[in-house]
């Protein structure tokens, strides 16, 4: 009775010891290629064209930005200001609130400004500046 417990035992151990090699080598390679695939999206430069933009537009006083599919980008703040962003926030960038993606947000009152800047709290820069149309 014991005998044919352990055959089964062992013929299991061997088939495990096969097994799950083959598992976690099929898993590496799975995430090497995923690994790489990030890392050929984190070295793409920020301005490049291959890659769709945010959109933003001023309706009612009300701005809505449309992300695209692929967006990524963490803790970003969206400013109203009077003049494109080059480096780092123009100084009559005003708050206008968190992007949260599907969200619309006021534009502020008696503000002259006439560009959305997105900014990335986590990187410190801006990562976009556009002009946005129906601002006053």
């Amino acid at each position: 009775m014991i005998r044919p417990l352990r055959r089964v035992h062992r013929a299991g151990f061997v088939l495990l010891a096969l097994v799950l090699p083959a598992l976690l080598l099929a898993a590496l390679r799975s995430r090497a290629s995923m690994l790489r695939a990030e890392e050929r999206l984190a070295t793409a430069p920020r301005g490049d064209a291959s890659l769709e933009a945010p959109h933003a537009t001023l309706e009612a006083d009300l701005l809505s930005i449309e992300l695209p599919l692929d967006w990524n980008e963490p803790d970003v703040l969206v400013y109203a200001a009077r003049a494109p962003a080059t480096d780092g926030l123009p100084p009559s960038a005003r708050l206008v609130g968190a992007l949260v993606p599907g969200r619309r947000l006021p534009w502020p009152e008696g503000s002259d400004a006439a560009f959305v800047v997105l900014y990335s709290l986590a990187h410190q820069e801006a990562l976009l500046s556009q002009r946005v149309g129906g601002a006053r």
